[in-house]
């Protein structure tokens, strides 16, 4: 569409987007929010695809497909380390998900990739946006954590229990290669626990089963943990996917074509 001034809009630039585990729930509505082939040819003006790579979580093969191959690429730093680092170096968005069973090594290795500064007689330098999607549990510990609001300046503060004390210290790193590499912009996003789209992760898996069963005596109660005055932080796939996306659409120099509706 013409702007005000009689001028062409300026075509959206095609990114290179790298997501972690694409078969898992979230991957999978990452994928379906980030993608733009499926508009590029209605668009005015026309939007170039975006480029997408991607590692896949082999618990999840039988319950999450992994999109088509001329969609995207699955790269393996076991089987290819140079070819997973060329994809984790070239890529301007990188979203690591700590949610869905992605191996730690691997997401450590992403972020110790992306703390040095990409060597420029291999790969241009050129702004990147990294993404690390960790759970709200790393805060459980965390003093005042029943009742107080945090803000981002209290990250310092939180604590995990011993369970989740690497995804905190994977974080720190990821907060540290901000300022290792200065053309590395870094977001940590607290989720909740995510749901939805099949259920397949099994979150909320038997409490749905045993209310559909309630008929029958022996499943008639839900089950209840602890003193069943909990507060779960929970997030629909769809929606985490949609915040992960405006996310990266309010970086400076990252701009994606609006998602078909």
């Amino acid at each position: 569409m013409p702007s005000q001034h009689g001028k062409v809009a300026k075509q959206p630039a095609s990114k290179r987007i790298l997501l972690t585990g694409i078969n898992s729930l979230v991957g999978h509505s990452l994928f379906e929010q980030m993608r733009n082939d499926h508009i590029m040819i209605n668009a005015e003006p026309k939007c170039k695809p975006h480029k997408f790579l991607a590692t896949i979580i082999g618990k999840h093969e039988a319950t999450v497909p992994v999109p088509s191959p001329h969609a995207i690429t699955v790269i393996d730093v076991n089987k290819k380390p140079k070819t997973f680092a060329k994809g984790v170096l070239t890529s301007d968005i990188v979203v690591v998900d700590l949610l869905s069973g992605t191996d730690l090594e691997e997401a450590e290795l992403i972020i110790k990739l992306l703390r040095q500064p990409a060597n420029e007689a291999l790969y241009p330098a050129k702004q990147q946006t990294l993404i690390l999607i960790s759970t709200a549990l790393v805060w459980s510990k965390t003093p005042g954590a029943d009742s107080t609001q945090y803000k981002d300046s209290d990250f310092l503060k939180r604590t995990p229990t011993p369970k989740f004390q690497h995804l905190k210290n994977l974080e720190n790193l990821a907060m540290s290669a901000a300022k290792s590499n200065k053309c590395l912009r870094v977001h940590i996003v607290c989720s909740g626990m995510p749901y939805g789209n099949g259920e397949s992760n099994e979150v909320f898996y038997e409490f749905f089963r045993r209310a559909w069963l309630s008929l029958h005596p022996d499943l008639a109660a839900l089950p209840v943990i602890g003193k069943g005055c909990n507060y779960l932080p929970t997030i629909h796939v769809s929606d985490l996917a949609r915040c992960v996306r405006l996310l990266v659409e309010e970086t400076p120099g990252q701009k994606f074509c609006p998602p078909q509706k």
